[in-house]
């Protein structure tokens, strides 16, 4: 498979944070009105070239998520280790542009919007 050819939509770290074992995450598929109880992160809320084309390069996309997201990540596990530490403003913003992201990039939310135009 090419590199960065399955782009999740929701980051893996994030998943993992819902995840027993770290590798699989319940899922349900709301069309289908169907629960999985034991799904693996690895294929989850990604979608082949999710963000361009296989013609395009998927790697400054991919790389620039990667980036907000690790930085993002170290954050959630401070908090995590101590929910009552104070938060930079530096932290803060990054959190916001995770969050922002986030949205901008759900699938659903993604399909409302071209409903609209």
């Amino acid at each position: 498979m090419p590199a960065n050819k399955n782009q999740h939509y929701v980051p893996q770290f994030y998943q993992r944070r819902f995840s027993d074992d770290g590798k699989n995450v319940g899922v349900y598929i709301v069309d289908q009105l169907k629960a999985i109880p034991c799904a693996p992160i690895k294929s989850q809320a990604s979608a082949d070239y999710f963000y361009t084309s296989d013609t395009d390069k998927p790697e400054n996309v991919e790389k620039v998520f990667s980036e907000i997201e690790g930085i993002a990540k170290k954050i959630l596990q401070r908090l995590d280790a101590n929910p009552r530490a104070p938060q930079s403003k530096e932290e803060c913003f990054y959190l916001y542009v995770f969050t922002i992201l986030q949205l901008g990039r759900t699938l659903s939310l993604q399909y409302k919007i071209h409903a609209i135009w």
